[in-house]
């Protein structure tokens, strides 16, 4: 005869710990969730007015099945999760193989007996669960009044494999394809990427501290339910990932750039499971895809180890499905008692998860809502505010009142008309220009972007996607102050002026910005940076391409070393181009 009993302490249920982890065996479960190491830390920390509701089946004093469950009182009813929810992707009943259609058949027969209006929203059963589809079958069974969808939860089988069988199957999408081309250019812009372990890090001690940093500023910009940085999840994520568990392990990985920490990949470990709870990476890095590399790498690593299956965990986003043609399928089940308010409450959730359901299974209102509110909110709030009025201030460091309205101007006439220059630049030692020798100049890295970006008062991301474009920049400093910069390439967007370059015959170096603080001597800065990028291209004679808005005043700071060979013209004539090509 089965006994069955309510525990609703933690202490009582630790009382249980070993019966409970040895069921977890028995059935083979690789559910992070489950397991103590999670449960202990999730009820101290993220507990808020939830009690324990633990439904307990003995026979013979023998402990053959748990039901992890909580209940929260709300108003006139009471509603029953899993325990965890909703931190805790998915669970399962925790049942004896050898009783479990007996169980489930008992566990209802509980709700039945109960009197108040109960609400019970499992979400979710773990996929492959048997315990869901027992209980819904006997739920339809007795005409009870139930929902229940699938939740896509994709997943990779690292069985029978190798990384590179697997990666050349996956390159077949565009964006994962696009992976080499992105990591070529950032090693072409002097970039080096490393993939490292928590453990790895040279200040292991804080290494937390990054990923919250990391997660914040990106999730700052979206509008969505992730609260893994929130104060409270920060306690139990970093105990997680700095405690040595035994059943659950805490794998922190990162990708760095030139040593800076740009992505990371917090992932569980039950068995030979490994869980992605959640990745992200940082926004001021995302035209480099780091996220998609970050990605890759950590696959690659699951690949190597002797675990066999890459779980990406609940969600709709399009790049999970990308990486894997498993879609799973985590399972939702919503019932309740036999009154009339709890059915009503029921009929209530059950339109809300219909709805929901809808607009999940449209991507592009997932996206709208998530990322362009998110931005329209982040743009309103008072913070985006400040920064933005304290970029315009700083910007009038770079360009006085008259250089503004004629950049404006220039920018209105190039829609129809701009002119390219072609110089020849003189042998630096040819020049006898005398200039003020604590200026000096280097080539910037990406271990400059945030110096660069708060020189010229622009945002991280606009420095990142310049350089990755294949555009350098020479940092000029005045003693260890930054006061100038210059953009230059090789590269021509115009078709038809990489044309005309092409007629003319030379290796044209653009020069595409150049921008120097006012307070300082404008001509020693341009001088300082022109001649350090010749020397580091080379020491014979260089052709220039200049457009005159980058240059704040070109006849008068650059005739000393610039002789001027051709002038490209380019007209814009309703929507055709005109181009000549002259000698000056």
């Amino acid at each position: 005869m089965k006994e069955v009993k309510i525990i609703d302490t933690l202490d009582e249920l630790l009382q249980y710990r070993g019966e409970w982890e040895k069921l977890i065996d028995i059935n083979g479960l690789d559910i992070p969730f489950m397991e103590f190491e999670w449960i202990v830390p999730w009820w101290e920390i993220l507990r808020e007015n939830q009690e324990l509701y633990i439904i307990t089946f003995f026979k013979q004093d023998k402990v053959i099945g748990f039901c992890p469950l909580m209940k929260t009182k709300k108003g006139r009813y009471t509603e029953v999760e899993f325990l965890g929810s909703p931190q805790a992707s998915y669970m399962d009943f925790l049942f004896d193989p050898s009783f479990r259609e007996e169980l489930n058949m008992s566990f209802l027969d509980k709700v039945d007996k109960i009197k108040d209006s109960y609400l019970f929203n499992l979400h979710a059963f773990a996929t492959r669960s048997e315990n869901f589809h027992i209980l819904q079958k006997y739920l339809s069974d007795k005409g009870k009044t139930f929902y229940s969808r699938v939740i896509d939860c994709p997943y990779i089988d690292t069985r029978g494999k190798s990384f590179e069988e697997y990666y050349k199957a996956k390159r077949k999408h565009s964006s994962i394809k696009r992976i080499k081309s992105v990591e070529k250019k950032i090693a072409d812009a002097g970039g080096e990427l490393k993939y490292l372990n928590s453990s790895n890090l040279k200040e292991n001690k804080d290494f937390m501290d990054k990923v919250f940093q990391i997660h914040d500023k990106r999730w700052s910009k979206k509008l969505d339910t992730s609260d893994f940085s929130s104060e409270k999840n920060k306690k139990i994520f970093t105990a997680l990932a700095t405690n040595n568990n035994k059943r659950l392990k805490v794998a922190v990985d990162f990708l760095t750039l030139n040593d800076e920490v740009i992505a990371f990949e917090y992932g569980i470990i039950t068995g030979k499971t490994y869980l992605g709870y959640r990745a992200c990476h940082d926004d001021d890095y995302s035209p480099l895809s780091p996220g998609k590399i970050s990605l890759k790498e950590n696959i690659k690593v699951i690949f190597d180890s002797d675990l066999e299956e890459f779980n990406f965990g609940t969600g709709y986003e399009r790049y999970k499905l990308e990486w894997t043609d498993n879609r799973g399928g985590l399972n939702k089940l919503l019932f309740s008692t036999d009154d009339s308010y709890s059915l009503k409450i029921l009929s209530t959730s059950m339109k809300k998860e219909e709805l929901i359901k809808k607009l999940k299974s449209k991507p592009k209102i997932v996206s709208f809502k998530r990322n362009t509110l998110g931005k329209i909110k982040y743009i309103l709030s008072f913070a985006y505010i400040r920064t933005r009025i304290k970029d315009a201030r700083g910007r009038l460091t770079l360009y006085s009142l008259k250089q503004l309205i004629k950049k404006t101007c220039y920018r209105i006439i190039e829609a129809r008309y701009f002119q390219v220059d072609i110089f020849k630049m003189k042998k630096p030692k040819g020049l006898n220009y005398k200039y003020d020798e604590s200026y000096s100049a280097t080539i910037a890295s990406f271990n400059d972007v945030y110096t660069i970006a708060e020189f010229l008062k622009c945002s991280v991301k606009k420095v990142v996607s310049y350089m990755y474009k294949g555009n350098s920049c020479a940092i000029v400093w005045h003693k260890e102050k930054i006061v100038g910069c210059i953009w230059f390439s090789y590269s021509c967007e115009n078709k038809r002026l990489k044309r005309q370059i092409d007629i003319i015959g030379r290796k044209i170096l653009f020069i595409k910005k150049i921008f120097a603080d006012r307070k300082y001597h404008v001509k020693d800065i341009q001088y300082v940076g022109l001649t350090h990028i010749h020397q580091q291209i080379s020491k014979k004679e260089i052709f220039i391409g200049v457009r005159h808005r980058c240059i704040h005043n070109p006849n008068v700071t650059l005739k000393e070393m610039l002789i001027p060979q051709y002038c490209i013209r380019i007209k814009k004539v309703l929507k055709e181009e005109k181009v000549t090509l002259g000698e000056v």
